[in-house]
């Protein structure tokens, strides 16, 4: 499995445990952020910026995904790399 199906996975399973744990989060955490790794809640964050921030230091492999916790219906537009030079 190359690097970009690696990470595809990991967001479409981490994204699946988010939906498992959306009802506690969105409780007391509405208009965060939550950050995943491994199925797993890491912590839940003021703004994507700063889960992002902590992820990218936290994770070299860039195995996490991050979710905004909101009742917005979700638009996936796709996997971006910001390393890919091609244009889509």
């Amino acid at each position: 499995m190359d690097e970009r199906e690696k990470q595809r996975e990991e967001v479409s399973l981490n994204y699946q445990a988010f939906l498992e744990d959306y009802p506690t989060l969105a409780a007391s955490n509405k208009g965060h952020c939550a950050l995943y790794r491994h199925q797993k809640l890491v912590s839940v964050f003021d703004s994507f910026a700063s889960a992002l921030a902590y992820g990218a230091r936290a994770y070299d492999d860039r195995l996490f995904s991050i979710q905004e916790i909101t009742d917005e219906p979700l638009t996936l537009g796709g996997l971006v790399d910001a390393s890919d030079t091609e244009v889509f």
